[in-house]
């Protein structure tokens, strides 16, 4: 082959090879694709509340009457985590510690409002973030289509509401073996039961502190998950904050048949519970 059937070859050779790039398109570029704009539309609603307490009826209420409003239009879906079945698993596959409302993925939503931007964070239960009025504004803007997220400038606004103090009190009960059991009562719910003194202290005593204690950490801003459970010299603690509420000791554990760890963690849940409990008037959906 001359040098110029070589060159004959090489120019078809070329001419092939753009025509196949053409045909089947070049490599994609491998650059971040940016997301769409703050203003984006939502479509979906998952509540994870816990319905089993019966704590948040008001807002599951509102919840259900919203998803009959709004068929069609909405997709609303209550997930109960108090269930200790596929509720409770879905809840902790989200990463949650408390309740949550969630607009397509978001509990940071903003709407306009009487001219102005609202921005809330629907986390936690109401009267902390948020409000039923709130929710049901967010769904109306929700289907309306005028639900979106917030830009970073609006999120420093986000709405922050200073939740009431919550009433704690303590009192005493004898079991049938003739043993005192101190109770710890929050907002007229029984948060748990103390069977065992800790050195002088009896089990009432113990009571009336955690309730001093929980009387002082609500008397300021707080969150239910600031409850945390912490060593301790005798065993493990409750916390909120820089408080102790209540001590959790092997003895404890003995009486309720089972170990200190388990025991911390149902008493920190149930006064989490009874902090929670206190829920606001329901409010209806609008249809306007």
């Amino acid at each position: 082959m001359t040098n110029r059937d070589r060159a004959i070859c090489m120019v078809f050779l070329l001419a092939m090879l753009f025509a196949l790039l053409v045909v089947t398109g070049c490599p994609r570029s491998s650059s971040r694709v940016e997301p769409p704009p703050s203003s984006t539309t939502l479509s979906t609603i998952t509540a994870y509340v816990n319905v089993s307490s019966g704590c948040q009826q008001p807002t599951v209420d509102l919840l259900k009457t919203a998803r009959d409003v709004y068929d069609g239009l909405l997709a609303i879906e209550i997930i109960d985590f108090g269930d200790d079945a596929d509720g409770a698993r879905m809840w902790k596959e989200a990463d949650l510690n408390c309740m949550a409302v969630l607009f397509d993925g978001e509990q940071l939503v903003a709407w306009d409002q009487d001219g102005e931007a609202r921005i809330v964070d629907f986390s936690l239960p109401p009267g902390f973030n948020w409000t039923l009025e709130d929710l049901d504004s967010a769904i109306t803007a929700f289907a309306e289509r005028r639900l979106r997220r917030p830009t970073p400038e609006e999120q420093d606004n986000v709405q922050q509401l200073t939740p009431e103090q919550v009433p704690a009190t303590a009192q005493s009960m004898t079991t049938d073996d003739g043993v005192e059991v101190g109770q710890l009562i929050i907002a007229r719910t029984l948060a748990i039961e103390i069977a065992c003194p800790i050195g002088d202290l009896t089990p009432l005593q113990r009571a009336a502190a955690a309730a001093k204690a929980i009387a002082k950490w609500t008397g300021r801003p707080y969150k239910p998950s600031d409850l945390k459970i912490e060593k301790s010299p005798s065993g493990l603690q409750v916390v909120a904050g820089d408080a102790t509420v209540i001590a959790v000791t092997q003895d404890d554990a003995d009486a309720a048949k089972t170990n200190p760890n388990t025991l911390a963690a149902r008493w920190r849940d149930g006064i989490r519970r009874a902090i929670t409990s206190a829920g606001s008037e329901p409010a209806a959906p609008s249809t306007d």
